[in-house]
This record gives C-alpha cells, structure tokens and sequence, in this order.
C-alpha cells in the first residue's frame, strides 16, 4: 500500500516508508518504529486504521518502554487503569503486567474465554494496546475474532431473538449491556459480551427503570449457543507472539479476543512479559439509534 491518507488527510503524505499488508484480522504495518516520535499526520493514519481495519500489529519494534506505551495509547483517549490488579514489576501506573510468572506479572489473565475488555465498566474500554516485553518459547497466542462478522453470521431467527438480549455482568454493579449494539465510530453492528464474566441474560432491558426481565435456563442456554456457534465459525487470528517487541493496537468494541494457554513453568515455556495498557470508553453500548443519542451523547 502507498502512503497516503484517503480519508480526511487528502492531499497530505504520510511516513514514506508506511505500508501495511492484511492479516486475517485487521492488518499488519510495516517501516514504523514506534520507540519514535511521529509526525502527526502518521499518527492519524494510524488511528483511522486501527478504527477501519480494527487490528493494527507492529511488529519487530524492540522493547518499549512504559511511558512510550501509555504516550501511544493516549492518542485514543484517556487511560483508565482503576481496575487493574497492580504488581509491583510494572514499570507504570497505567501498565496491566501479565505474566506466566507470579513473581514478574500477574498470571491467568484473559484465559476464561472469547472476551471484550472492560464489560463491567458502564463504558467498556474503546482500545487495549498490547506490547509483548518477554516471549515464551511456546504458547501463549493471543487470538482475535471480528464481531461485526459473527453478529452477520447469526440466522434470522437468531438474531430477532439476539437483539432482545442484554448480557448482566458478573462483577461489581452488576451492570447490564446489550447484548448486540451499533459501534459509536462505526455504526457497525458489533457485541458486547463476556464468556467468563456473565451471570446471565436479560430481556429487553429498560435503563431508565432497573428491572430485569431474566431469561430461564433454556433461553440462557440457547444464548450461550448461539454465540459458541457463530465464533467456533468466525475468522480467527491467532497472533503467535515470535519474538520481544510485537506491539498491537486493537478497537476493543468490534474485535473479541481470547489468551491461549501457556505451561505456568517458566523453565518448561520459557518467561513470558504482556504489557497492557486499556483506554477509557467514552460511550455506553446503546441499543438503537434513538438511545444511542440519550445515553452516549
């Protein structure tokens, strides 16, 4: 690919050596070095890319260090690391430091199943921006879905039903999302969901009353199906972490993602460092066109 913006920045040329080729999911930038300051106009094609293509990998980029990490992530929004189980190795307040080793990161993370980040927050995070600082000599894949794709996949019948459900949070307020929403860049048709962090289902939730209409076992179930069903025949791409210094940017709100398994033994695997850095949404998933100007605007 050339190097030119088409969209918003016509006329104006980008870092010459800017080229991307396309992964399964999202795309792959080459002749950037992110330890680097970036003009400007690099820095937006960057963030049109990330929202046009929803995965932008890096690799080959060193290790970065922390404050270069949240510098970058600071171009989606402001940070929010308030949830985070801070460990002591983490060379910033605003690094989430995930290891297979307790004694350098914090270990088990993402493995309890196809995910976005942030649903127990009223606005799940908008980017989570991954920076691999040690890699294992095995294991550990970051795998990532498109949810666009999987919510078009689902039957007519399915998703009349689906877009009556809300999924209720198993953490904190237990708070309440639908289900199936309009991305706020996008108007996209994306998912909020969480496969080990939900306590069931609701019913045409109404948020300006609080009561919830739960779904009975069998529905629960013909949910949980469904979307088992939709992913298991989803586009995956699997990231195979290769080498210290792969670095991801990825729109949270229209990809899922799921951690691969990783031996816990660092002398079996070899130690493996995830720097992750998560922004603050700015939007609450909103069901329809009407909501969508009452709750995120």
């Amino acid at each position: 690919m050339n190097g030119f913006i088409r969209q918003g920045m016509k006329n104006k040329m980008i870092h010459s050596n800017y080229k991307w080729s396309p992964i399964p999911v999202g795309i792959e930038v080459f002749g950037v070095d992110l330890k680097r300051q970036l003009d400007q106009v690099t820095v937006e094609r960057i963030k049109e890319d990330v929202t046009r293509h929803r995965l932008v990998v890096f690799r080959n980029q060193g290790v970065v260090d922390g404050s270069r990490q949240v510098e970058i992530s600071k171009w989606f929004g402001e940070i929010d690391n308030v949830s985070y189980a801070k460990h002591p190795m983490s060379p910033n307040i605003d690094i989430f430091r995930v290891s297979n080793d307790p004694a350098q990161g914090c270990t088990g993370v993402g493995m309890s199943g196809w995910h976005i980040d942030g649903t127990f927050r009223s606005e799940p995070y908008s980017h989570s921006i991954y920076h691999m600082v040690s890699v294992a000599k095995s294991g550990g894949d970051t795998m990532f879905i498109p949810l666009t794709e999987v919510v078009e996949s689902f039957s007519p019948e399915q998703r009349e039903f689906l877009d009556h459900v809300w999924m209720l949070s198993d953490r904190r307020n237990h708070l309440c999302h639908p289900l199936i929403y309009l991305h706020p860049l996008t108007g996209r048709p994306t998912m909020c969901f969480h496969q080990g962090m939900t306590s069931g289902f609701v019913r045409d939730y109404d948020p300006t009353s609080g009561k919830l209409d739960l779904l009975n076992e069998e529905e629960n179930k013909s949910v949980i199906s469904a979307i088992q069903s939709a992913i298991e025949s989803a586009t995956v791409y699997s990231h195979k972490w290769l080498e210290t210094g792969d670095f991801i940017l990825s729109d949270n709100l229209a990809v899922g993602h799921r951690a691969g398994s990783i031996p816990s033994s660092v002398e079996t695997a070899g130690l493996r460092i995830l720097h992750r850095v998560t922004v603050a949404g700015k939007t609450s998933p909103c069901k329809n066109v009407l909501q969508k100007q009452e709750c995120c605007y």
